[in-house]
């Protein structure tokens, strides 16, 4: 099964405040997507050919219409019919709210004005666009959450307007959405790319692999974004589920990591300071209480082999019951773990 994934990073704007970071970073993933994602094709927007290098790039001086992104977006899903698909936005996000208070959300795009005109609607477009696609699986990431360029509170894309504006990843697919809100003051953008992106980076490198597969998953990039956002101002948050889908691999390092404690995901050698342990983690390490080391694993790949499980059905009930009571005080979704738990479960005896 093929992979296809369509970068874009829209960084220029004539209503809006330019951000000329949004290209350079989605630059930076599509490489890594290039370099150990494995993928057939991936496609950049806005780009421009690099003679020197034989090879494209994200343009920043270059604008992207709302009807150009419409038509790229399907046309593209329309090429990555029954394949997996991943699909990175850095640009502004914004919400308008009608007369009834209702909002909606948009992706900005460089004709975009505040009154919702020539943007990308999260609801009547990309949502219906996704949701007609058969797509084997999907992952979406949304960074709209700049530092430098903020828009005023009440223009800014929020958890309340995005949830509702994209239903398809509360459908039963292997459907993933990661992005991040303001919840406080922003802390101050440093070095080359910005809070958001630089987590996914950090996330997507081979330090935050799984030492005995090389993989890092959705689950697990977005287990170490969550941590390294922690206190930056930025709330990341995940909506969909399914089977925890390799976004990029590595060699394999030929251990397993150790089940006394939580990992500790960091792009350096040393511990991240300061750092709130994620429910998602919380719960692992209370599941590796309850569990044998094979579990683990097991969880960061999803599979699920009988004969690999030496546990029983009152182990995994009581692992399913920490993670639900975990998810519950937390409000942060668990839902892959849980998954996996519950598919487990009935096999055993």
């Amino acid at each position: 099964m093929a992979r296809y994934a369509l970068v874009i990073g829209v960084a220029t704007y004539n209503k809006f405040p330019n951000l000329p970071q949004a290209a350079t970073d989605a630059e930076a993933v599509a490489r890594v997507l290039e370099k150990q994602g494995n993928f057939y094709k991936v496609q950049r927007l806005p780009r421009r050919w690099v003679k020197e290098q034989d090879r494209y790039e994200v343009a920043p001086d270059k604008r992207v219409k709302a009807d150009d992104m419409f038509a790229v977006l399907k046309d593209f899903l329309q090429e990555a019919q029954n394949q997996e698909v991943f699909i990175y936005f850095a640009g502004h996000g914004f919400r308008v709210a009608n007369r009834l208070g209702k909002q909606r959300g948009f992706l900005a795009t460089s004709d975009s004005t505040i009154d919702g005109s020539n943007g990308i609607a999260l609801d009547e477009e990309f949502n219906e666009l996704l949701s007609q696609s058969n797509l084997s699986s999907l992952v979406v990431f949304l960074d709209c959450c700049h530092a430098g360029a903020l828009l005023e509170d009440n223009l800014e894309l929020n958890r309340n307007s995005l949830e509702p504006s994209l239903s398809v990843f509360q459908s039963p697919r292997d459907y993933y959405l990661i992005t991040a809100c303001r919840a406080g003051e922003l802390a101050r953008e440093e070095g080359e790319h910005g809070l958001f992106t630089g987590a996914v980076l950090q996330g997507l490198s081979q330090e935050n692999a799984e030492p005995a597969t090389g993989k890092v998953s959705v689950n697990r990039l977005f287990d170490f974004v969550y941590q390294r956002l922690s206190g930056s101002g930025q709330e990341p948050f995940q909506l969909g589920g399914g089977r925890s889908l390799t976004i990029v691999s590595y060699p394999p390092q030929g251990k397993k990591e150790s089940t006394a404690t939580a990992p500790v995901f960091s792009s350096t050698k040393e511990p991240v300071a300061s750092v709130v342990e994620p429910p998602r983690i919380r719960a692992l390490n209370q599941l590796k209480n309850l569990l044998p080391t094979q579990f683990n694993e097991v969880i960061f790949r999803y599979g699920i082999d009988e004969s690999q499980l030496p546990i029983n059905g009152t182990q995994a009930q009581k692992a399913i019951d920490v993670i639900k009571l975990a998810s519950q005080q937390e409000g942060q979704s668990l839902c892959g773990l849980l998954d996996v738990l519950e598919q487990i479960a009935p096999h055993l005896k």
